[in-house]
């Protein structure tokens, strides 16, 4: 059985009371939505049966339980295994040893996995695609005409996707091809950027509207010739489509004016406009991943007949693309949202003297950030809006520190800073302890909600006057 392209499948031999089946299960679902399909394989009857003894669970031959909330490749269950389908309350021991050197070698193995080929290919590409950002930065402080760099970055962004598509059509290596056209995207925003630079520009705060239009839409095309390129690690393209999009938000902001005469919108401004327009999309992300997806609807019934009409038989492998498919589209939505309102918060914080006005709009948008995650039950969808909430939350804490730098005269840092800090690493080790052993109350979630409404209520209004409207309601002439 082949796997289709961007999903991985563990082919192991599954041992049931009075049958024995060869299957191939995904490795990236949680075993908990695979017992079902294997106690149908496995005999009819088992289901029922499994209501008498507690319900069945899979073993391996060391007798160790499978886990039923992670995946088959997260607990390293290998090709040609063989598991047990047993009842859930059956005793079974684990091995004992009477070599204390193999006693040593199993607790070692228990104590964290070892570093295999796997981790170091791993981190090699993490650290290809770290050192691609940085040298896509660095061509920005990099001497000579600016359209010369700029083309010189959306060659390195070719080159990535054009080298991407070779491995993919070589030898089928997914996340190798995505890494390197990953690792291209970077220069493509940047190059972009440089076509119409000034000729004395250097880095990416003085970056013009009209810049970040072309390198953003420079980014979209690169990250969709990407995706058709590798056709999978769709999250990866998903992400920086999405990134440029925002981009080409700002970019088009920055150059159409509000009023005649309204101040042109400087960095904050765009900033904060960008962030409001990032965090009212996020319940968006997974109608549009699902569209783009392809994942079939249902529609209700209109009449009776409709109702009891048989429906059409569905092709498994294909609704599973789809899902898969639409999940990869949907995380790199979250992902693009997340860089960009961290882009925003150093925008507001860092990149120019904070005001009132920007410390407001950075602490709701990443408080903002924090209690969408609450919407998404995945763990790298619901993480990647943490980190971006999380890392605003930072910013935040730190512009203090980064506006007394070289000025040995200014008044000492505020108090409140660390006394914040300090509480939130007490109700963050509080949650973790407490939310671990028993579910949030269904007030705390209520409460929840209350609060995402007020921020998302909040954050418009902290964004109109971040834009200077405010100023310029009061300034008008009757």
């Amino acid at each position: 059985m082949r796997a289709p392209v961007g999903i991985g499948l563990t082919r192991v031999t599954v041992e049931a009371p009075g049958s024995r089946i060869d299957v191939a299960l995904p490795d990236a679902v949680a075993v908990a939505f695979l017992l079902p399909d294997l106690l149908r394989r496995a005999g009819a009857h088992l289901a029922d049966d499994g209501e008498r003894h507690g319900g069945w669970v899979l073993h391996r031959a060391t007798g160790q339980r499978v886990r039923t909330q992670e995946s088959l490749g997260a607990q390293e269950v290998r090709d040609g295994e063989v598991l047990y389908l047993v009842p859930g309350r059956t005793d079974w021991p684990e091995p004992e040893y009477d070599d204390i050197v193999d006693v040593v070698v199993a607790g070692a193995r228990q104590a964290g996995a070892a570093w295999d080929a796997s981790a170091t290919r791993r981190c090699a590409f993490a650290a290809a695609t770290v050192a691609a950002a940085l040298g896509a930065l660095g061509l920005t402080f990099a001497g000579g005409p600016r359209w010369l760099l700029g083309l010189v970055g959306l060659a390195f962004a070719f080159a990535g996707i054009a080298a991407a598509t070779a491995l993919v059509r070589a030898n089928g290596d997914l996340d190798a091809a995505a890494a390197v056209a990953g690792s291209g995207l970077p220069f493509a925003f940047v190059g972009g950027a440089l076509l119409t630079a000034p000729r004395y520009q250097s880095g990416l705060i003085d970056l013009e509207s009209r810049q970040v239009l072309l390198g953003s839409a420079a980014l979209v095309v690169s990250a969709l010739a990407g995706q058709l390129g590798v056709g999978a690690r769709t999250r990866v393209f998903a992400a920086g489509a999405g990134a440029g999009l925002l981009g080409v938000v700002a970019g088009v902001v920055g150059l159409l004016p509000l009023a005649e005469d309204l101040p042109e919108l400087g960095l904050p401004q765009i900033a904060g406009i960008v962030w409001t327009v990032a965090v009212a999309l996020i319940p968006g992300c997974p109608f549009v991943a699902m569209r783009l997806g392809r994942v079939p609807v249902p529609s209700p019934p209109r009449r009776e007949q409709d109702a009891r009409a048989p429906h059409p038989s569905l092709d498994q492998r294909v609704m599973f693309d789809a899902v898969i498919r639409t999940a990869e589209i949907r995380t790199g939505l979250l992902i693009a949202i997340s860089v960009v309102c961290v882009v925003c918060a150093w925008a507001l914080v860092l990149a120019s003297p904070p005001r009132t006005s920007t410390i407001l709009l950075t602490l709701v948008g990443s408080l903002a950030l924090l209690l969408h995650a609450r919407q998404f039950p995945t763990v790298r969808e619901r993480l990647s809006l943490l980190a971006g909430g999380g890392v605003g939350l930072v910013l935040l804490a730190v512009a203090p520190v980064f506006a007394r730098v070289g000025e040995p005269d200014s008044r000492p840092l505020p108090a409140v800073v660390p006394l914040l800090a300090a509480a939130v690493c007490v109700a963050a080790f509080t949650a973790g302890l407490l939310f671990t052993r028993r579910e949030p109350s269904p007030h705390l979630g209520r409460i929840g909600d209350l609060a995402d409404i007020a921020v998302i209520v909040v954050l418009l209004p902290l964004a109109c006057g971040v834009a200077g409207l405010f100023d310029y309601v009061q300034h008008v002439q009757p």
